[in-house]
């Protein structure tokens, strides 16, 4: 008799005890958030079809997951008496807030014109298959944001990982002008690096139980100059012996209950 398994499904379960994020920012297939300019161009312009016909952008919102924007974010580039340039924040949100990278930290990679920014995410993401996300910038969406600030891509897993970071860098030398960014518009885009469909679930939880859920990620956060790669390896690490202590008899139930 052959017997026939069911593949589980990819479901990537997204986690706030943040009423704010879950109300106006949920987790959201990449097909919700085609830009308005695109949905209002026409198939056919002078007898010639137009960029609506283009693949490669309408596969890029139909294969991704959007995290949008809970917040409202306004900048002001401004100058200096000394010609130099500075960033005025306006954030407007009651959860995580603004940082930025030390300098010296990507020194090589950028001048002082320049300038990391960086949001702590009020989410938690817990896939049950190990596979990564590529994690990119909604490029179409905005065009005016593309002069002034570009999002940094990465690629990440959330099965040994929980939490994400959003950073940014601002590149304008424009003074007098002003960045801005307002609630739903789309942060980020993140393409599974895999042909099966991935299921989304947004579950708003107490911070009890998010605590719980990033534990993992907390408990090998360091100040020390330690490689972060050294540190994603040690989560993996501690994952795997969870596991094998899930496994284990003598963890299998919990005996402090009487």
């Amino acid at each position: 008799m052959l017997f026939k398994f069911k593949n589980p499904k990819i479901v990537l379960d997204c986690f706030t005890s943040d009423p704010m994020a879950y109300e106006l920012g949920k987790i959201n297939y990449g097909k919700n958030f085609y830009p308005e300019w695109f949905k209002k161009t026409p198939l056919i312009m002078n007898n010639h079809s137009t960029i609506r016909s283009c693949l490669g952008l309408t596969d890029f919102y139909k294969t991704g997951i959007v995290i949008p924007s809970w917040f409202s974010l306004k900048i002001d580039i401004l100058p200096n008496e000394d010609g130099s340039i500075y960033y005025d924040y306006f954030f407007n949100s009651h959860g995580p807030g603004l940082s930025n990278h030390n300098k010296s930290q990507y020194s090589n990679f950028s001048d002082n014109t320049k300038e990391n920014l960086k949001i702590s995410t009020p989410w938690a993401f817990r896939c049950n298959k190990n596979i990564k996300f590529v994690w990119s910038q909604p490029t179409w969406h905005d065009h005016n944001i593309l002069s002034n600030m570009h999002l940094l891509p990465a690629v990440l897993d959330f099965y040994n990982q929980n939490t994400a970071n959003i950073s940014w860098m601002i590149t304008s030398k424009t003074v007098n002008s002003t960045i801005e960014i307002n609630p739903l518009d789309p942060l980020v885009i993140l393409h599974p690096m895999t042909e099966k469909k991935v299921f989304l679930k947004n579950h708003l939880v107490s911070e009890k139980e998010y605590l719980k859920i990033t534990s993992l990620d907390l408990s090998v956060m360091t100040d020390s100059p330690n490689h972060a790669r050294g540190l994603y390896q040690k989560k993996i690490k501690i994952k795997q012996k969870q596991k094998e202590l899930e496994k284990c008899p003598v963890h299998s139930t919990d005996h402090t209950k009487k």
